[in-house]
């Protein structure tokens, strides 16, 4: 079998190509890279947040205060998670490990078959069980899931629930809502597929939502017997002061920290990076406007879910959001690039980048130069830019071929 060939089976998994050597090759590769999350996250001084999260449900069950008042610039979990988190209080710190590592490995998986399932639906494409399941291989191949999964990250939790917002929008719009108030505990990641479903779907599943929200967070406040206003204003006080300022907690996948050390000053910085949220996100909703068909529909769908990692303070684990921009690139379906060799090239460079993870490896060959700090500090660059480059050509395709309503394009 020649190169390209067998490349392009691997890599591009597509509804005409029913091969199981993909579900193999992932699979493998998804094993070793899931044994070795486990075995770092049972290393001592691993799953911080894990721990951190314990913390905050164990204080909220002792006490009747105000949890964002005593975890003054570090509790940045809107009210609605103690009441989606709390069962992760139940654990016994003796089995911590034994308990949550399968469930976070369940869940990673559980919610990219979803998002699978949502992002084929929403694209107009048929994929049989073997490269379904080869797509959650890969993405369980993937450094973000690895990094989820040795931190301790809840992150997989919140995608599964907004995987199950944005596949159950179109038919069945309580149980959308539902899932996605759930998952607004990750308020970064409920934007993306709340955008997805506002600009596609309509203002009805994220209005309820939003009401679905806000009944827990007085659960929440009515069970620590406090002012549910106060708490908020307190959370985003919080907010501010750990995610705004010079002195900021850096989201290592938004292009805001890139822009700041290029331009040198924080509030110019602060401007262009503002600017440039806005445009692109008005550029989204012209194309959602124009979408005339899955392929534009599904456009839609990927830019809105990158969007929260460019323009929030998004950390590494939360790039398997990405993953529905990859498989456009994969699918001819898409449009978005049209010569399998191309196609071929940009998902292999895709996928090397996070399966490989690029950017760790650059730092410990940082370690090995004596004037390495140029090479340790230039690997943090490169996750935002390529978000911004996948972002900004996915974005390109969706306004060139949108058309007005009315002139329907076939895909």
């Amino acid at each position: 079998m020649p190169v390209l060939e067998l490349l392009a089976v691997v890599l591009l998994v597509r509804a005409e190509r029913r091969s199981w050597v993909p579900v193999a090759f992932w699979g493998t590769i998804a094993a070793a890279s899931i044994a070795a999350a486990v075995w770092i996250a049972v290393q001592p001084g691993n799953m911080r947040d894990l721990h951190e999260v314990r913390t905050w449900i164990a204080f909220i069950r002792t006490s009747a205060a105000n949890p964002y008042s005593y975890f003054d610039g570090q509790l940045d979990y809107p009210p609605v998670a103690f009441f989606v988190l709390s069962p992760l209080g139940w654990i016994p710190d003796a089995h911590l490990a034994q308990w949550f590592l399968p469930l976070s490995v369940a869940t990673s998986a559980v919610a990219g078959w979803v998002l699978v399932q949502a992002m084929t639906h929403r694209a107009g494409v048929q994929l049989p069980v073997p490269q379904h399941a080869s797509l959650v291989l890969l993405m369980l191949s993937t450094s973000a899931v690895r990094g989820g999964i040795w931190t301790g990250q809840t992150v997989a939790f919140s995608v599964l629930f907004g995987a199950l917002a944005l596949l159950w929008s179109p038919k069945q719009p309580f149980l959308a809502a539902l899932a996605l108030a759930l998952c607004s505990f990750k308020p970064h990641v409920a934007v993306g597929f709340g955008l997805a479903i506002l600009m596609l779907d309509g203002l009805d599943v994220p209005m309820i939502a939003g009401a679905i929200m806000t009944s827990l967070s007085l659960l929440v406040s009515a069970a620590l017997n406090q002012s549910v206003l106060a708490m908020v204003a307190e959370y985003v006080r919080n907010l501010f002061v750990m995610y705004d300022g010079p002195d900021h907690i850096r989201g290592l996948l938004s292009i805001r920290w890139v822009l700041e050390d290029l331009l040198g000053n924080y509030g110019l910085s602060t401007l262009a990076y503002g600017l440039a949220a806005t445009v692109s996100l008005v550029l989204i909703g012209q194309t959602a406007r124009r979408a005339t068909n899955a392929a534009e529909r599904a456009h839609v769908v990927a830019a809105t879910l990158i969007w929260p990692l460019l323009f929030l303070p998004s950390q590494l684990y939360n790039g398997l959001m990405a993953a529905p921009a990859l498989w456009l690139l994969m699918w001819p379906e898409s449009g978005l690039i049209r010569q399998e060799a191309r196609r071929v090239a940009a998902v292999g460079l895709f996928v090397a980048f996070g399966v490989f993870d690029i950017p760790r490896v650059l730092r410990q060959a940082s370690n090995l130069l004596s004037d390495g700090y140029w090479l340790y500090k230039g690997s943090y660059y490169l996750s935002p830019i390529r978000l911004a480059l996948v972002f900004g050509f996915i974005l390109l395709v969706a306004l060139r071929r949108a058309r007005p309503a009315g002139n329907e394009a076939n895909i």
